[in-house]
């Protein structure tokens, strides 16, 4: 791997190795877990959008008919 130095940065790629970026002492900065999967937040979604609105669906369609339980859950999407 090739090392550049401080003028090949500046030129190249504008960087300032004096300045240290202010992200640097956030704890959560690291942006590898920052777009680490958010797992409650697909185990609720997936819960609701596959078990309970198809359970919701057939009630639907049970009480107010296929065609006015198919207006009702486009609603709610």
């Amino acid at each position: 791997m090739d090392v550049l130095g401080l003028r090949e940065l500046w030129d190249g790629y504008g960087v300032v190795t004096e300045v240290t970026p202010f992200t640097t002492e956030f704890p959560h900065a690291d942006i590898h877990q920052l777009i680490a999967p958010d797992l409650l937040h697909q185990l609720i979604k997936g819960m609701f959008k596959d078990h309970l609105m198809t359970w919701v669906g057939k009630y639907l369609e049970l009480v107010h008919g296929k065609q006015q339980a198919g207006r009702i859950i486009a609603d709610i999407d």
